[in-house]
């Protein structure tokens, strides 16, 4: 609000001289960012004493709701970045000839998946008081990235979707963060930067 800014040069991206087993010159430049999309899940159940058979325990059904988030496939999704990214590589023969193939590949790497999917990490959770009561509430902390230009109303419904369990309360854990925001990659500062790193090095493949 202060400088009306067309540009902004921040961390991220960087070079590299491997890429799934090659020796190449890569350089990506970050062009839009995930946010923090970190939600919580309360459960609430009956108390009782841990001596008696209960079927109402909150700690359970929190437990059931974070391993269908755990077991959820939702394969991949490309933005525009990732497509332009795949797109580079591609013409440059370090990726697989067969969409499947380039899947696979995306899937075991760590650092490549996690740019095509909203990623979730369970990281908190507190329950119990004792360990002969059966716990009323429970809540878990699940760490969740969203891809840019996604919508977290949105997000919070897909998750109450595939939990669907009335008992379990799915709301944003940071609910005071902005909306992931996606700009267009293809700018006149990353055609200066591709020029520059090509410039010093003829044979760099340089990627949003």
């Amino acid at each position: 609000d202060v400088v009306d800014v067309e540009f902004e040069l921040s961390e991220g991206g960087g070079g590299s001289d491997r890429f799934a087993g090659n020796d190449v010159k890569l350089f990506g430049i970050a062009t839009n960012e995930k946010d923090i999309g970190w939600i919580q899940l309360t459960a609430v159940g009956t108390p009782g004493h841990g001596s008696r058979p209960h079927k109402d325990n909150s700690l359970v059904h929190l437990m059931r709701a974070l391993l269908k988030l755990e077991d959820w496939d939702r394969g991949l999704t490309y933005t525009p970045d990732t497509r332009a990214y795949l797109a580079s590589l591609s013409e440059t023969g370090l990726l697989p000839a067969t969409q499947a193939e380039i899947e696979a590949q995306i899937l075991r790497t760590p650092e490549l998946h996690a740019q095509f999917i909203n990623t979730i990490n369970v990281t908190m959770f507190q329950s119990g008081i004792k360990a002969n009561v059966v716990p009323a509430k429970s809540w878990a902390a699940v760490d969740c990235r969203l891809l840019p230009g996604q919508s977290k109303d949105d997000w919070l419904r897909q998750v109450r979707e595939r939990i669907d369990d009335p008992r379990i309360t799915v709301e944003l854990y940071n609910p005071h963060e902005g909306e992931p925001v996606s700009v267009d990659w293809d700018t006149e500062l990353f055609r200066v930067i591709k020029s520059v790193v090509t410039e010093a090095m003829e044979d760099a493949i340089v990627v949003p």
